[in-house]
């Protein structure tokens, strides 16, 4: 059976059982002597003493999974997996987790074990891509995950095997950009159980060919508080009739651009930009969506400036170019550029504060930012931007940086990741319990978020609980492997 998040079922766990039954008399033997064959029979058919252990750490391990803390569900997986070394289940854990936490090599090891010993199932060939993908081997994760679509049936019976694998290989094929591919599992899996994320996400797929049915699956989705607004978002475009193709290309595409589906947004603008070559808009958006996906968007973003000067969005645009490559002045004069063009946008008087504070001066980037959320008072995000510029330098936090971050959490009380920055800022302000009240409450929202675990390291340290401090870093490190947040706590575990 496959791994539910429950724990070893009685399957993964009763190959360790003898198999040979118990001994049998024709004659009624001795009163005594049943009692020891009564003995006997239950020592035979009781899981083993190494059965009760792998069994408890590997429901220790799924529990440690289930609250992100990826290094001590390693640690379980790994005892069960000593106790137990025949026993795929374990191994098939370890994999799944060292993907999450990008640790692929060892994730392809543990995946092979769990295949050599229970067989290459959908379950393990779905691990097995998502690390090849990770490692940059394209072809080997197609390979392992079209034997998983081949190999399960078209529709789920009772019970559902593999039918989760499948959601996984269905999100790999997406994320990869195998559209067609995606969508024949989508189809599939929606036959079987409703699910927003993934009618969100067969809808975009069919947003460019059927509208219609694509609409359907969206307004399906935005019944998912996750998922209402990037759904409206794209519906709004497909509600409005446009005998045009180009023109629909580049509203559907810059649409895509805004809920950050670069992949599929790049698509529509470059169908836009070639049947309208002289489309600033569309030529802007294509140079944005080239840049997330790691290409180069100058050309098109140049080609864009030259056509329309003035227009304030296509010189945000470049800014945001210049800002990935790192060229802060750069991208403070585009920003700027677009501000003298458009003195109500909030989001550029934060860009150019941001471009201030890029270069050191903190005093001018401060005005900015204040008059950012001078511009837009009631939107968290703006004043989230402020604590976390007053915090990350360690400027100002009492009279700007703890202001601004209780401000946040006023307008929005349900965001871990306000909560966080009141807990960092509360922190940096000398105030341990209230700093640890508000990264409970952080953690409490999201339980995944890798900066409040990182935070809360901080904050168990210098209450002297180092076991806790140790703990709250390591989840940190496996939220974030090899990010800004990862290496900080990493650099906190190193002796």
């Amino acid at each position: 059976m496959v791994d539910d998040g429950r724990g070893m079922t009685e399957d993964e766990i009763g190959a360790s059982r003898p198999t040979e039954a118990p001994l049998s008399f024709v004659l009624r033997p001795p009163f005594p002597l049943v009692l020891l064959l009564v003995a006997l029979g239950v020592l035979l058919l009781s899981p083993f003493p190494d059965d009760r252990v792998a069994v408890g750490a590997v429901r220790a391990g799924d529990a440690a999974r289930r609250a992100y803390d990826y290094p001590a569900a390693v640690n379980a997986y790994q005892q069960a997996v000593v106790r137990q070394v025949w026993n795929p289940a374990p191994w098939l854990r370890l994999a799944r987790v060292h993907v999450v936490m990008q640790e692929n090599v060892a994730a392809l090891q543990e995946a092979y074990a769990a295949g050599s010993r229970g067989g290459f199932t959908p379950e393990v060939r779905a691990e097995l891509g998502q690390a090849f993908a990770h490692l940059g081997d394209t072809a080997a994760a197609l390979e392992q995950w079209r034997q998983v679509a081949n190999e399960l049936p078209e529709a789920p019976g009772p019970p559902r095997v593999g039918w989760d694998a499948l959601e996984r290989v269905a999100a790999g094929f997406y994320d990869l950009g195998v559209g067609e591919e995606a969508e024949a599992l989508y189809r599939r899996l929606l036959m079987a159980r409703p699910d927003p994320r993934v009618a969100y996400r067969l809808g975009l797929l069919l947003a460019a060919r059927q509208p219609e049915e694509a609409g359907a699956y969206l307004r399906q989705a935005a019944h998912d508080p996750r998922f209402q607004a990037q759904a409206d978002i794209v519906l709004s475009v497909l509600l409005q009739e446009r005998s045009d193709p180009a023109e629909a290309a580049a509203h559907l595409g810059a649409a895509f651009a805004r809920v950050e589906e670069w992949r599929l947004a790049e698509q529509q603008l470059s169908r836009a930009v070639a049947q309208r070559p002289n489309s600033a808009r569309a030529l802007a958006y294509l140079g944005l969506a080239r840049d997330q996906l790691g290409q180069d968007g100058y050309a098109p973003l140049a080609q864009a400036l030259a056509l329309a000067p003035e227009d304030p969005l296509v010189h945000t645009l470049m800014g945001y170019h210049w800002k990935r490559l790192g060229w802060w002045e750069a991208a403070r004069v585009e920003f700027e550029q677009a501000y003298d063009r458009d003195p109500a946008n909030a989001a550029l008087s934060a860009e150019i504060g941001l471009m201030y504070a890029a270069r050191g001066d903190y005093e001018t980037a401060r005005i900015w930012l204040r008059e950012a959320t001078r511009l837009a008072p009631e939107d968290p995000a703006f004043w989230k931007l402020a604590a976390r510029f007053y915090l990350d330098r360690a400027f100002e936090v009492a009279r700007e940086g703890l202001p601004a971050a209780l401000r946040a959490t006023e307008l929005a009380p349900d965001d871990a990741e306000a909560y966080d920055l009141l807990g960092w800022a509360l922190y940096l302000n000398g105030d341990v319990a209230g700093a640890l009240g508000a990264l409970k409450r952080a953690l409490a929202l999201d339980p995944g978020l890798a900066g409040a675990h990182y935070h809360m390291g901080l904050v168990q340290a210098r209450r002297g609980d180092r076991e806790a401090a140790r703990q709250a870093f390591a989840r940190a490190a496996a939220l974030d492997p090899g990010g800004p947040v990862g290496r900080l706590a990493q650099r906190e575990l190193s002796p």
